[in-house]
């Protein structure tokens, strides 16, 4: 696995520490992972979006 040192406004970073207090995630290595799995997701269903449209735009 690799390392990435990542910088947050203090806003960011206490929310982040909230989430982890919250206990959602167990580390704030976690939660940066969880959001960048979501983006990519996100990402992913906007593409099948845009070709299930292209589909239905061709019959």
């Amino acid at each position: 696995m690799e390392s990435m040192i990542i910088s947050l406004p203090t806003p960011l970073k206490r929310f982040a520490d909230e989430q982890i207090a919250a206990g959602r995630y167990t580390s704030a290595s976690e939660y940066v992972r969880d959001l960048i799995r979501g983006d990519e997701k996100r990402k992913a269903d906007e593409r099948l979006d845009a070709l299930l449209l292209e589909g239905l735009e061709g019959e």
